[in-house]
């Protein structure tokens, strides 16, 4: 085995040589490792060299390739400066190459490469192409081959009217059964890339995403079927994109991969994707996170992920413990594998994987099957992010009717469309606060193959986490509730309307404060009379919350910060609140019991001490820990949502 390795290692390397004999008589040096790289006149740059493209050059004169080049713009560029910038060192590229020594499969629109067939005086070209970063043979890849919905409380979801509605889900696949009673009403769009066999006409492109395997239908359907034939899916009211990329056969290149992402990223004006689901994955197996081995598929996801889009793939079927397929191992995709749906009994019925389905299916059965037991077939290791129901799923069907399919195809789309449930229940999440959300509210389970453990995803629980009044105050937050009690009593609509935030860790102004315990005092219907102006010399008519502050001292609650002054801008302290919250209570007149020292920082006779130590007393506060109440520190607005419902007692 060894000594094999190293004959391939040799034999590649010295046709590597023969192949850059030009470049070698013409700069009189270059590198040529393993990790094939020339070094261009003066060292400026590197062209890294995927070592199948030299293999396929010597076996069958010609590779095909996706030549990286260099992006010209940043990741976030506005889509006109992108557009044309990519076209521009496209063609610069394509101008120093003739037909003989590269034929064009792809050109793509906001992607920075290029895929085709080349031949080895086109690589003699790129090697000194200072717009060229690596070349990469093209890879080929496939898909990966109804009680979830209730299981992961999709079904509680649903009956709560979260349904996807609204939410637009893309699906790289074999297509879709376009006229399928579950789901032609969810169809918004299509599209075709593969090999020559869009329809119709058998072309490289086409708009018709019709599915000629079934794989794709299944997958849609898992995500929204609307339940008139198969079950229903977990977003039935979501839209889908559908964009064939694998073929009859559901196998497909990873150059029509890529401009299927390309083509969503062009159109997202009109598409609107908020979801992305790529069931399907190479052949070849990556051990961690594979960026710099796919950086044209990496850049797409990332200017994708920018746009909000978030990304789900599934890790693959061949059981390693240490490796999984691309896209699923890039950053910026959520790696997904499979668990049981329910309790199957032994699977398969008999034998192995390996056995029914051949291939590169694993030589391995899982003797329990139930919803926390990973498959044995996922392909799992410390880069895969989640794991979801996918053995056995049934689902829509390619024909009208429905299908059963298994594996970690099944388990993305499960992930895809609790997300659209999600994104329906809070408008705007991030790509990170999905994949942040769906670990934090799953379940541990373990894999057996490697001893690691995943999140099992829940649709309930990620749907209730996110669905708060304010984004930036998830369910888990430590005053979630309180803030949430204040803002169904009508203290507070937050800090912004769009979106909807709270500011939890803002500290609180004495203006602000003046608002928030007269509401609390009054109820949220309290509108002070108009102010003076006459009351403090800093609080005119004109500032924000005049009314309230005259009304605040009207009330004996407060007389000023000294010299006739308000100090409206002037941030709570802890020991300031205590004052202002019992006197809005009680009254001007109410006066505490004499403190006797319950705070270490806060000694008898101190500034507040009183008032401190009987806000303690009622249960309004327990100090800020170690026995301290930390008096002079400012009151930020979650602290002040507590200090508020435990005062006045708000619902």
């Amino acid at each position: 085995m060894f000594g094999n390795t190293l004959i391939m290692s040799a034999r590649k390397t010295l046709y590597m040589l023969m192949i850059l004999g030009v470049i070698f008589s013409t700069f009189g040096t270059a590198q040529a490792r393993e990790i094939n790289a020339s070094i261009l006149p003066g060292g400026t740059a590197q062209v890294q060299i995927d070592n199948e493209v030299f293999a396929s050059l010597e076996q069958k004169g010609e590779a095909r390739v996706i030549i990286n080049l260099r992006d010209p713009v940043s990741i976030a560029a506005p889509s006109s400066e992108r557009e044309s910038a990519v076209a521009r060192i496209q063609g610069s590229v394509l101008g120093r190459l003739t037909p003989q020594d590269f034929r064009v499969i792809r050109q793509y629109v906001n992607v920075p490469a290029l895929a085709g067939h080349l031949t080895s005086s086109g690589l003699n070209v790129l090697m000194s192409d200072p717009n060229v970063a690596s070349i990469d043979i093209d890879q080929m890849g496939a898909g990966h081959l109804s009680e979830s919905v209730t299981a992961l409380g999709a079904d509680v979801v649903h009956s709560n009217g979260y349904t996807g509605q609204g939410v637009t889900v893309a699906v790289l696949d074999t297509g879709i059964d376009t006229d399928h009673l579950d789901l032609s009403d969810d169809l918004v769009a299509q599209h075709c890339f593969t090999d020559s066999q869009c329809k119709p006409g058998s072309t490289a492109e086409g708009t018709s995403a019709e599915d000629e395997n079934g794989h794709g239908t299944n997958v849609s359907g898992i995500i929204s079927s609307g339940g008139v034939v198969s079950s229903v899916g977990f977003a039935p009211d979501a839209s889908i994109v559908a964009v064939r990329v694998l073929d009859a056969n559901s196998s497909g290149w990873v150059s029509d991969w890529l401009a299927g992402l390309d083509w969503i990223r062009t159109n997202q004006g009109t598409l609107g994707v908020d979801v992305i689901n790529m069931s399907l994955g190479t052949f070849a197996l990556y051990s961690g996170h594979c960026d710099a081995d796919n950086s044209s598929v990496a850049n797409v996801v990332a200017q994708l992920n920018s746009l909000g889009i978030v990304i789900f793939a599934s890790t693959g079927n061949q059981g390693s413990a240490t490796q999984m397929a691309m896209p699923a191992c890039l950053s910026g995709v959520v790696a997904v594998g499979a668990t049981f749906d329910s309790d199957l009994g032994r699977e398969p019925d008999s034998g192995t994987y390996q056995d029914v389905f051949g291939g590169s299916w694993p030589a391995c059965a899982n003797d329990t099957t139930n919803l926390q037991t990973i498959t044995c077939f996922t392909n799992s290791n410390s880069v895969m992010d989640i794991v979801a129901p996918g053995a056995r799923i049934t689902a829509s069907g390619m024909g009208g009717g429905t299908s059963t399919y298994m594996g970690t195809s099944q388990a993305s789309p499960t992930a895809a469309g609790i997300a659209a449930l999600m994104l329906q229940a809070s408008p705007g999440l991030s790509p990170a606060t999905i994949e942040a959300t769906l670990k934090s509210t799953g379940t541990s389970v373990t894999d057996a193959k490697n001893g690691l453990s995943f999140p099992l995803i829940n649709a309930l629980a990620a749907v209730n986490a996110v669905n708060t009044t304010f984004t930036d105050v998830p369910s888990s937050y430590w005053a979630y509730d309180y803030i949430e009690r204040l803002y169904a009593a009508g203290i507070t609509s937050g800090c912004s309307a769009s979106p909807m935030m709270y500011c939890p860790l803002a500290p609180v102004t004495r203006a602000q404060m003046a608002i928030f315990i007269l509401r609390g005092e009054h109820g949220s219907a309290y509108t002070p009379p108009a102010a003076t102006g006459t009351v403090f010399s800093d609080v005119t008519t004109s500032t924000f919350g005049a009314a309230w502050i005259e009304q605040f001292a009207s009330e004996g609650i407060t007389s000023g910060c000294g010299n006739g002054m308000y100090c409206p801008d002037a941030n709570v302290t802890r020991a300031q609140m205590a004052i202002f919250l019992l006197r809005g209570k009680y009254g001007s007149a109410y006066v505490p019991p004499v403190a006797t020292g319950v705070f270490t920082d806060v000694p008898v006779g101190s500034f507040a001490a009183d008032w401190i130590e009987q806000l303690a007393s009622e249960g309004i506060t327990s100090g800020c820990g170690g026995g301290n109440y930390c008096p002079n520190a400012e009151v930020t607005r979650d602290q002040m949502a507590v200090f508020l419902v435990r005062t006045f007692n708000l619902p």
